[in-house]
């Protein structure tokens, strides 16, 4: 069975608009206020800078699908965190037209990342619950192709009406 693979790289660009927004906010300082209010306003945004910074790169990771564990590698800090099938509850798949996002809940937290199979989700779906038949899988939203392929194919989950409340 092929490797899947995906990864939340993205998550680097949020200190390139952290530091956007301060410099705006930093030029609005320097401007209406005195010197000290823009020193001490600087210092407090570099250092929320730098802690946005650390706390990004510690969350930056690769996560492998094989097919007997889940790999997730964490790629500024030197730690592999590896999970079983069977740790996982649930598995969101989140399509919007701007982007696809997958999330998993597992015993000790959850991850995020982008979509890991975009062309043949359904076929993925099939390989996970080989791997485990107890994940959860949600859809979002409800109206989309992909959950209308997903009860085509294992079912529909709606209401059904029970003749014996009629009576």
């Amino acid at each position: 069975m092929k490797k899947y693979h995906s990864q939340n790289s993205l998550e680097i660009f949020l200190p390139f608009l952290l530091l956007l927004i301060l410099i705006v906010v930093l030029k609005i300082i320097y401007v209406k206020y005195n010197l000290f209010v823009f020193v001490s306003s600087l210092l407090f945004s570099l250092a929320v800078l730098i802690y946005t910074i650390i706390k990004t790169r510690a969350s930056i990771f690769d996560i492998y699908f094989f097919d007997d564990k889940i790999e997730i590698k964490y790629l500024y800090i030197n730690k592999i965190e590896t999970l079983k099938y069977s740790d996982i509850s649930e598995y969101h798949f989140i399509r919007t037209n701007k982007s696809k996002t997958d999330h998993i809940k597992y015993a000790s937290g959850k991850k995020s990342f982008t979509s890991v199979e975009n062309n043949n989700t359904i076929e993925y779906i099939k390989w996970l619950k080989e791997k485990n038949p107890n994940i959860k899988i949600v859809i979002s939203p409800t109206d989309s192709t992909l959950e209308y392929e997903y009860q085509k194919e294992f079912g529909s989950k709606f209401r059904k009406f029970r003749k014996d409340s009629l009576n």
